[in-house]
């Protein structure tokens, strides 16, 4: 999970599920450096963009951890995604994203 989220909230949530176990971004990528932040117009806001694509590579290595570990315990084939095709994969956006449209309203 990120570090926004309500952790005491989720960790009880695991709990209850069972979960065996809950991972903070740092956990699995290691200390993040200085927030990346936007600044607008009239104010400065942390970028969640960057947040985001953080959670999603932890989510993928973790991923990857464990089906690796199923795939030797199987007798299987082993394919890694490395950190750098990992990290150009979530930099991906579909064009439709925040697109700008010029629409006559006469």
């Amino acid at each position: 999970v990120g570090k926004n989220v309500p952790l005491e909230v989720l960790q009880q949530c695991a709990k209850e599920k069972k979960a065996l176990e809950l991972y903070q971004c740092d956990d699995v990528m290691g200390p993040e450096g200085a927030p990346r932040l936007v600044r607008g117009m009239k104010e400065t806001f942390e970028d969640y963009d960057a947040e985001n694509s953080r959670i999603t590579s932890a989510a993928i290595v973790l991923l990857q951890f464990h089906l690796t570990q199923q795939k030797i315990a199987n007798g299987g084939e082993v394919t890694l995604i490395t950190p750098d095709e990992i990290e150009r994969g979530v930099k991906i956006r579909p064009p439709c994203r925040f697109e700008e449209m010029d629409i006559p309203t006469t």
